[in-house]
């Protein structure tokens, strides 16, 4: 029988740490992208075969995100239109 030691914490937290601002990071740049209507930083953080999925008026619509991209480039920003920036979605939206 083999021992094994228990992985070192602070080199745990520190991979934990380093980790969570990389994902802070992205999700940063994806709130820019949606804030910014801005499908460059956008593409930089979504998969290009991610799906989006969105309901309107009770009726699911799905689009590739080629389908999507001139959508948010035809937007007018809300950075544009001067309205507060909210980092977090709105309660109804599902991740």
């Amino acid at each position: 029988m083999t021992s094994q030691t228990a992985p070192d914490n602070d080199a745990g937290n520190a991979i934990v740490t380093k980790d969570a601002e990389a994902i802070s990071l992205l999700l940063m740049q994806y709130f820019d992208g949606l804030f910014y209507c801005d499908s460059t930083r956008l593409r930089e953080v979504l998969h290009p075969s991610a799906l989006y999925a969105t309901v309107i008026e009770n009726k699911l619509r799905q689009l590739t995100m080629e389908e999507y991209w001139p959508i948010v480039d035809a937007r007018v920003a809300p950075a544009l239109r001067g309205e507060a920036r909210h980092v977090f979605p709105a309660p109804a939206t599902a991740f």
